[in-house]
This record gives structure tokens, sequence and C-alpha cells, in this order.
């Protein structure tokens, strides 16, 4: 893959043999040889990823000529003359006007729902899901939500949270935002001090979670002792540049602007617009200090917790946790019933298919090499595990979470 400072990206001829759409329609190509394609994106991380998905999409495919242009709310490109265009359109009054450009156009924003344009996107439900998840299986029991009423992403994301909690039997505490960008510092002080403690909470993006971790400073709330704090988006430039660094859910913005690329690529040979978003599910959990904090009441199923995630042998067994925490097999699991309603064995499982799951999303090791490096004996014990609790194998599981990965 190219790297984002290669002036390359900016405008390249890709070289590679164009075959026919599978309805016997010849692709467009330009009188040039090549395909004239336009990204329109904003800025930041994720930006920059979803050039890089679509990047090495161009690279590997097909004959694409790529020329990039900054988004600007409200002056969407003119006439450029481009065959096909992928663009972030984040505010809804510009989609009508990407819709009447005259060219194939594929949205990669999150930002709305708008179904006059095609859209590549992340999965929200999913992202909210997820943070659920992890942040039950770290023991908190009160959970919080802040997000931007404007933000069709937040709602989502909300949703899916409390939708998880709420199978688990917990509510949590929502701040909805009026506007798009500023939070207003009195009432969410108000509503950050009123929060019981601990409380997990998440929040709608890095953004948001790094200015709620400013009022809590502000506030004398200590983070993660009081407040666990969790974003969305994986942006190093905020989530590694504070004082407490922020942990945050990974989208997969690469992923998401390569399946626009092909989106976009199977429009210009002649088949029709899909009609529904196609929905990107999101990474991992990228656990920092924003939300280093076992909430357990009972001390020794904590520092077992505790062992779980921070121990570097995959092989680790009942009797050998056991054995450091110098309880008996019986003990330790009579204790893990009463405070987490699993037992040991379930829960050394649950971490070894979690970290599987993360190798087979970012990484190409072989099945078996991702099989030992979790724990099992063999692939098909890991296989066996992985259907078990999946409903598909390993190999069906990568295919659907990273299909651009050759």
């Amino acid at each position: 893959m190219r790297r984002l400072d290669d002036p390359r990206l900016t405008l390249h001829r890709v070289q590679s043999n164009v075959t026919p759409s599978p309805r016997g329609i010849p692709p467009y190509i330009g009188k040039h040889g090549w395909r004239q394609i336009l990204l329109v994106l904003g800025f930041g991380s994720y930006a920059q990823e979803l050039l890089q998905g679509v990047m090495r999409y161009a690279y590997g495919q097909r004959s694409w000529r790529v020329a990039i242009q900054p988004y600007h709310a409200g002056s969407p490109p003119g006439n450029v003359g481009c065959d096909g265009m992928i663009a972030q359109i984040i505010e809804q009054a510009d989609v009508p006007r990407y819709a009447g450009l005259g060219a194939p156009v594929v949205n990669v924003a999150d930002s709305h729902d708008s179904r006059a344009v095609p859209r590549v996107g992340s999965d929200n439900l999913t992202i909210g899901s997820l943070a659920a998840d992890q942040l039950l299986s770290r023991g908190f029991r009160r959970f919080a939500y802040v997000g931007f009423t404007d933000h069709h992403f937040a709602r989502l994301r909300a949703e899916g949270f409390t939708s998880r909690l709420r199978a688990a039997g917990f509510e949590s505490s929502m701040l909805w935002l009026s506007g798009v960008t500023d939070i207003p510092r009195a009432d969410t002080i108000a509503w950050l001090t009123a929060l019981k403690r601990p409380t997990a909470l998440l929040a709608e993006n890095d953004v948001c979670a790094l200015e709620v971790m400013r009022l809590c400073e502000h506030v004398g709330l200590v983070v993660p002792d009081d407040l666990a704090v969790l974003g969305v988006d994986n942006d190093l430039a905020i989530c590694e540049n504070w004082r407490v660094p922020i942990s945050s859910v990974a989208i997969n913005a690469h992923r998401v602007g390569y399946q626009a690329a092909e989106m976009l690529d199977l429009m210009l040979q002649g088949l029709p617009a899909p009609t529904k978003p196609l929905l990107v599910p999101p990474m991992a959990v990228v656990y920092r200090e924003s939300t280093d904090r076992r909430v357990v009441a009972d001390a020794l199923v904590a520092k077992a917790l505790g062992i779980l995630c921070e121990d570097q042998e995959p092989a680790l067994t009942v009797d050998a946790l056991a054995a450091r925490l110098g309880k008996s097999r019986r003990q330790l699991t009579r204790r893990f019933l009463a405070t987490l309603g699993r037992t040991p064995v379930q829960e050394i499982q649950r971490h070894r298919l979690e970290r599987a799951k993360l190798l087979l999303e970012t990484t190409r090791k072989r099945i078996l090499d991702v099989a030992l490096a979790c724990g099992f004996s063999s692939d098909t014990s890991f296989s066996t595990a992985f259907r078990s609790a999946m409903g598909m194998t390993p190999s069906e599981y990568r295919r659907r979470q990273d299909q651009s990965v050759a």
C-alpha cells in the first residue's frame, strides 16, 4: 500500500484488465482508457483511513485515475467530468446536490440516513452493543451515554448500547445535547456530578469523550475511578494525547472505503445501485487508562479478571489461575458463579475467543496460528468453540469481517 504522503495518491492511473459486468454490459471506460474517479473527503483520521481503503481497491482491481477534493458543506463539486464519485457527504442538505451531478455517487458519511445516494458506513448499532458488552465484562453496573441529537450515528450507537444493557438487566443515564458540536458546560457538569459512582460512560465519539474528560478534570471527577470513559473512532491523535489516554471502539474505516470503491465499480459496470446502506462492523475495543478499572464486588474475582486481561500466557488454565490466586478450583468456580454468573472455564474461553476475533479481523495469520496464539490446542478445537459461540467458522468470520484484505 502506498503511504498517504505519496503524491501518486492524488492523481494516479492504475493499470489492470477490466472485465465485463456479469450481465454482459461493458463497463464504462473514459475516452482516455481509464475511469476518472473523484474522492470528496473531510479531514482527520477517519478520512485518511477511507482514502487508504479506496486506494487499495483502486490499485488492486481496476483501471482508475483518482483525484481528491476536500468536502465543503453547502458547496458540492460542480461539473468535474468524473465518471464516478465517492463522497463523505456530511450534511444531509447536500445529498440532493450530489445525487443530481449526473455520475454515480457513493456516500461514506454516517451523519444522516438519507437514501437518495447509495451509502457505505459503520454498523453503529453493533458499535453500541460491543461497547456495552465490553463494559459489562469489566464489572460495571452503572452506565451513561452522551451524544448529540443531530448526529444519526449517535442515535444508533445509543440504541445499540441501551438495548444490550437492558438485555443484561441494566439501564443507562442519557444526556442528549442539541446542535452538532458544542457541549454546554453548566448542564453537562450538573449531569456528570449527579451520576452515581463508579459509572461507565460511552461518548458518541472520541471528540465527545475528550470534552467529557476535560469537564471531569474541571470539577474533580477522577477518570477512571469515578467515571470510566469510552469513546468511538480510536483516533490516535485524541486518544493517546490526553493526560489520561482514552479507550475507544475502533471502527473499520479502511474497509468502509474499500467497499465503497467496490460498490462504485459495480455501479459503473451497469449494476443497479443498492437501496439499503452497506454497514461495516467495528473491529474491537482498544483499552487505555480511561476504562482501566474493574468494578467487581468480590476482590478475588476482580483479581482473576485482571490476570485474564493482562496475562500473556494464552493457554492459561483454570487450575493454573486458581493456583496463582491461592484457591482451589472449586472455590474459584463458586466465587465466579456468585459474582459473574459464569464459570472460570467460560470466562477464559470468552477471553480467548475475543482475542481470536481481533486476530482474524486485523491479521492474516493462518487459522492454526490464531488458534495456538489464543490458547487452543488445535485448529479443530478452535473451530468447534468458535462455531458454537459465533454460529460460523473462523474462516467464514474472517471473510465477513474484512473481505478487502488480500
